[in-house]
């Protein structure tokens, strides 16, 4: 029955005035649904009384040939904040004018509209019925129009970092489920038995779960399914954790391939649940392996048979692992160019090493030679290498508690996660596992080292788990990203930018200190290495202005290791390539509606009328300048010079 309360619902609200006849409910409802309604299937024999059963959904008005089926009062209420509040989350600022919802609902939903449909006369009296604190409505100050818009609550910087850490756990709960999603209603049950507390959404910031999961958009949608809800992964993230799954498959097959006849039935064998091909954009097999060119590819042997194999990244792989090799010893883990060649002694194609390895190290003008080149690691290597020193000096195992205060005291600098672009240490340690995994939960585990961590970051390196999306399927996901909140922003890009170019994100939070006293050098065999926190606070200067078109071009495919956000399931590396996409994409879809034309006009008089008046104080301070003792050529270019100043500054802004 609560079933099919909903499809009476989901029936009667896309009907003309939102009302039925009730002689006409059982053809509507199966060109709506593709099937019959079968009211003895319900324990009725008249659809009359059937409908009575659902007193909180429909009410059936009338008698004889003229009865109509209406949407109760609560329901339509209910239907009438949902749509208030999607109009909301996309207007400018998340607020409009009572008189501009005609112009929003045909924007968005595509329908004129009518206050009638949601069963009032006046706008004001659903207003009035509103839930509390659900809607703020206001008075404009000189007009009878009504302001509405969404109440706003802002974040601390700790419920920030516990909702970033939360987008993290959300997708290491779903990739455990079949087919990477849970129902609505069993979500906070899964929580709790996969984390083993409680899902407190007040401890981030927000009233309704439902909010809390529109706040990580970027990982996860809500999707309907026979009236039921489910909280599904992105396109982007199931694909990663997809190919995470074929890559550990094909590792198992002999000769590392495996038929495409025998694919579904062998992830089903391995993995304990059907791959439903539809839920990631794809119709068959071969379509599937196209969208993960890192991982596998497709062969044809002699005999005309198709087989899935591994990809063939040998030379990706054995480059990564030279050149994780040759700057892991150095000291600041940067060399010249040069002199990098020519220790590497086999000729290197630069412009393929900067695509293929640009989540390890990155080419950039030398800061110290103006000129020159310079080949560095990027900041996370560089932590992962000082991690594996710490871990060496304490037998391969330190407790997670102590690992802030070790570190400041191997180091002599404090261990920061935001300065890599992470909100919480947890997140930081998952995104370097291949150095190191942990083994407990919360403030009981135990950081454990990992043999060779040099090879296993070659290995991500070269299958990366990161999908080849299509050109639409960007433009879905960007413009999702962009109507997201997004916790830190600034962190997210800091992985992207060089070390020269952090300061661009981050300022200095204390003076460069010496990575650890002289008397213990001799103790610590990477005394002389700076650590990666150092190095980050040596190449920070005061804040400058970057520009969205400074940051390299963004890859549409390969080259990310890891999945899910940060981190792989199973030991990763972080995504850069999203942020990259999302930069390239601005201009291409706009984050919220466009305001409506009497709004765009009055900004354009704003603007013309701000014009003018710089014009006039500009030739006032001429007149001025002319009336005192300075010569006309030397006020015509202090005026210039103002003008030129002013263009700078605008530039820079």
């Amino acid at each position: 029955m609560a079933q099919f309360s909903r499809e009476v619902v989901d029936l009667v609200r896309v009907q003309p005035g939102c009302r039925l006849l009730l002689s006409k409910f059982i053809p509507a409802y199966h060109h709506h649904f593709g099937r019959q309604c079968r009211v003895a299937d319900y324990g009725f024999t008249k659809l009359a009384d059937l409908l009575e059963a659902l007193p909180h959904s429909v009410h059936v008005v009338g008698s004889g040939p003229a009865r109509m089926i209406f949407l109760t009062h609560r329901v339509q209420v209910r239907r009438f904040s949902s749509d208030l509040s999607k109009i909301l989350k996309l207007a400018p600022a998340k607020q409009c004018l009572a008189s501009e919802l005609p112009y929003y609902m045909n924007r968005l939903f595509g329908r004129q509209f009518n206050i009638a449909d949601y069963g009032v006369c006046f706008l004001e009296d659903m207003l009035e019925e509103l839930p509390e604190n659900s809607i703020d409505v206001s008075c404009t100050e000189g007009s009878p129009d009504l302001q509405l818009g969404l109440p706003t609550r802002v974040q601390t910087l700790a419920e920030r970092a516990k909702t970033a850490h939360f987008a993290l756990e959300v997708v290491d709960l779903l990739r455990q489920a079949p087919r990477c999603r849970v129902p609505f209603s069993k979500f906070i049950p899964s929580y709790h038995h996969y984390f083993a507390r409680q899902c407190r959404v007040s401890e981030f910031g927000f009233v309704k779960l439902i909010d809390l999961l529109e706040a990580v958009s970027h990982v996860i949608e809500m999707r309907d399914e026979l009236g039921e809800k489910f909280i599904c992964l992105t396109l982007r993230e199931h694909l990663r954790v997809c190919a995470s799954h074929v890559l550990a498959m094909l590792e198992a097959c002999p000769d590392r391939r495996l038929r495409v006849a025998d694919f579904l039935s062998v992830y089903v064998r391995q993995y304990g649940s059907a791959l439903n091909l539809a839920d990631l954009g794809v119709e068959s097999v071969p379509q599937l392996v196209a969208k993960m060119p890192t991982v596998a590819e497709l062969w044809r042997d002699d005999a005309g048979e198709s087989w899935v194999r591994l990809a063939d990244r040998t030379d990706v792989k054995n480059c990564a692992y030279k050149c994780l090799l040759l700057l892991r010893d150095c000291s600041t883990g940067s060399m010249p160019l040069e002199d990098f060649l020519r220790a590497y002694r086999t000729p290197l194609n630069l412009d393929w090493v900067q695509r293929e390895l640009s989540d390890i190290l990155t080419v950039t003008d030398d800061p110290l030679s103006p000129g020159r080149k310079c080949v560095t690691l990027r900041p996370l290597v560089l932590f992962a290498r000082d991690l594996s020193s710490l871990l060496q000096a304490n037998q391969g195992r330190i407790s997670f508690s102590q690992l802030e205060p070790d570190y400041q005291r191997y180091f002599g600098v404090p261990l920061r996660p935001s300065n890599y672009g992470y909100p919480s240490l947890a997140s930081l340690i998952s995104a370097v596992s291949f150095v190191c995994q942990t083994r407990g939960r919360n403030q009981r585990a135990t950081v454990l080292l990992c043999s060779d961590f040099v090879a296993r970051l070659a290995y991500q390196t070269a299958y990366s788990t990161e999908p080849l999306l299509s050109h639409e399927e960007l433009l879905q996901e960007l413009s999702r990203d962009q109507l997201r909140p997004v916790p830190s922003a600034s962190c997210d890009l800091a992985n992207e930018l060089s070390p020269t170019s952090l300061s661009a994100v981050y300022q200095p939070q204390q003076p460069f200190q010496q990575p650890q006293p002289l008397h213990q050098q001799a103790q610590n065999p990477h005394a002389g290495h700076p650590s990666a926190a150092a190095l980050l606070g040596s190449f920070i200067s005061p804040p400058q202005t970057m520009r969205a078109t400074e940051l390299p071009d963004p890859r549409l495919s390969g080259g990310v290791c890891g999945s899910g956000v940060g981190a792989t399931g199973g030991g990763g590396w972080p995504d850069f390539t999203p942020v990259k996409q999302m930069i390239r994409g601005l201009e291409m879809a706009p984050a919220s509606l466009p305001p409506p034309p009497q709004q765009q006009q009055h900004l354009q008089q704003q603007q013309q009328t701000q014009a003018e008046d710089d014009s006039r104080d500009n030739l006032e301070q001429l007149m001025a300048d002319l009336l005192s003792n300075k010569s006309p050529a030397a006020a015509t270019s202090s005026a210039a010079g103002t003008s030129g100043y002013n263009r700078l500054n605008m530039r820079a802004n």
